[in-house]
């Protein structure tokens, strides 16, 4: 009967690398904050981390807002401190092996923004349109 708890346990999903994700996103918040500070990069957010089921590498998903500043430039500067950060998270979350980081823009939230925007813009050209049907009614 062990055998058969031992097996649905192996099979029984991990949560382990959620866990990981969440503490590389909540150590590596602030120093990549000063890191956008130090270089004009605007506002930088991690917006979600996908941790490989071995724990080996991890993606950061990132976005930048307040600068137009074009987004590989971006990339190409945190890989350049990946390995910083890196060292950071070893010391950090005490993992016997650390996932190897790689940056990723995240454009999704500049897609909601530009949406919004046209969405508002469709929103006040109406306001501005008057309603011909309005006055239609009035008349008969």
């Amino acid at each position: 009967m062990s055998g058969r708890r031992h097996e649905e346990w192996a099979r029984a999903p991990s949560n382990r690398p959620q866990r990981v994700a969440e503490a590389i996103h909540r150590e590596l918040a602030p120093p990549l904050q000063r890191l956008a500070a130090d270089h004009g990069l605007g506002l930088l957010t991690i917006t979600d981390v996908d941790v490989s089921p071995d724990l080996r590498n991890a993606r950061v998903f990132v976005s930048q807002m307040g600068r137009e500043i074009p987004h590989q430039i971006v990339i190409d500067l945190l890989a350049n401190e990946a390995g910083r950060l890196r060292s950071l998270l070893a010391h950090a979350l005490k993992l016997r092996t650390v996932p190897v980081v790689r940056f990723v823009f995240d454009e999704s939230v500049e897609r909601g923004a530009r949406l919004s925007a046209l969405i508002d813009a469709l929103h006040e050209k109406d306001r501005q349109v008057p309603d011909e049907s309005a006055g239609d009614d009035q008349g008969t």
